[in-house]
């Protein structure tokens, strides 16, 4: 009876060691980001954390968070800006979590340069009355590219 008492024991306090030895423990690890936009800082761009925003870049362009991660989970990063006189299009990454060593703290660095297009508004109005024309011919450099709506934009 004690032999057997001793075995299960034994098996039971290897099977709580063995569960510890398995359990995932989250990790500290930190975002730094550096955004641009036509070669410059970009203040003010929202970062999203698997699709949660977490925070905006400061007016040099920077960004620095820490975060608990678990080891080899997949993380989704992205960056939105708006600008009046641009369509920027989003950037959108990912990068899967290691295994710190020794306890230290991972920082994963992004250099993100926001790919933009710059656009302009032409507002087309009578001369006399100030009245908005709709179908006015629009030409940049003597090619014709469009006509103005029924606000009288372009």
């Amino acid at each position: 009876m004690v032999k057997s008492t001793i075995k299960i024991t034994i098996i039971l306090l290897a099977s709580v060691l063995l569960l510890a030895c398995n359990a995932t423990q989250q990790v500290d690890l930190e975002v730094e980001m550096t955004v641009t936009l036509d070669g410059k800082p970009a203040s003010q761009a929202r970062i999203l954390l698997d699709g949660n925003e977490i925070g905006f870049t400061d007016a040099d362009g920077h960004f620095l968070k820490g975060i608990r991660k678990l080891p080899g989970e997949e993380v989704q990063l992205s960056v939105y800006k708006d600008t009046d006189g641009y369509r920027i299009t989003p950037w959108e990454d990912s990068f899967v979590t290691k295994l710190q060593k020794n306890g230290a703290v991972e920082t994963y660095s992004f250099k993100v340069a926001l790919e933009a297009t710059k656009y302009f508004t032409v507002i087309v109005t009578d001369d006399g009355e100030g009245e908005l024309l709709e179908g006015a011919d629009i030409q940049f450099a003597g090619k014709a590219v469009g006509k103005t709506n029924v606000s009288g934009e372009y």
